[in-house]
């Protein structure tokens, strides 16, 4: 889970970034369980489950840490930083959490983002992607829907525990300060 620090970092990067932070923290969610430390068998890591190429690509030298096991050992501020230098470029596209999920999971369909029923992958349209990430068709059709990129946020929010406690503390973060009474 963030730390009160990792919250207030989210909340401002969010905000440069022009998306929800309820929205990113679903997908760090959904990919991590927000874990700092995860770490899965095909070499990903950390929130939003980085590959080494796309770390080494946002200036992490891989080099000195070709498994990532150090990248998992950051704090949830440092790994922030990460995070927002990777969605930087699509700042202002991410309008909803399938768009987030989108821009992690397969960018070059972030273009779909806006249609819950458009193919992300399978049936003859990036078929690689859908091999490697059967889990996200619990209808079992043969392909990935956007709308079960936003479906797999939902699952995984209300499984963890402490969930809401973020989003209130996300939205207090949020909430525009109160005037000075007169």
């Amino acid at each position: 889970m963030l730390t009160a620090a990792g919250i207030s970092f989210l909340v401002a990067m969010a905000a440069r970034l022009q998306a929800s932070p309820i929205d990113i923290a679903g997908v760090m969610a959904s990919e991590s369980g927000l874990q700092c430390w995860a770490h899965n068998p095909g070499g990903a890591a950390g929130l939003i489950q980085f590959e080494p190429s796309t770390l080494k690509g946002l200036g992490y030298n891989t080099a000195l840490d070709p498994h990532l096991n150090d990248f998992c050992k950051l704090s949830d501020v440092a790994q922030l930083a990460y995070v927002e230098k990777y969605f930087h470029p699509v700042a202002g596209k991410l309008p909803n959490v399938a768009a987030v999920y989108l821009q992690v999971f397969l960018p070059a369909r972030l273009h779909v983002a806006d249609d819950p029923n458009a193919v992300v992958c399978g049936s003859g349209v990036l078929d690689w992607a859908y091999k490697d990430n059967p889990s996200f068709d619990k209808a079992k059709r043969g392909w990935i829907i956007v709308q079960d990129l936003a479906d797999a946020v939902q699952r995984a929010t209300n499984a963890l525990k402490g969930w809401n406690d973020l989003v209130a503390q996300v939205k207090a973060l949020m909430a525009p300060p109160c005037p000075d009474s007169v």
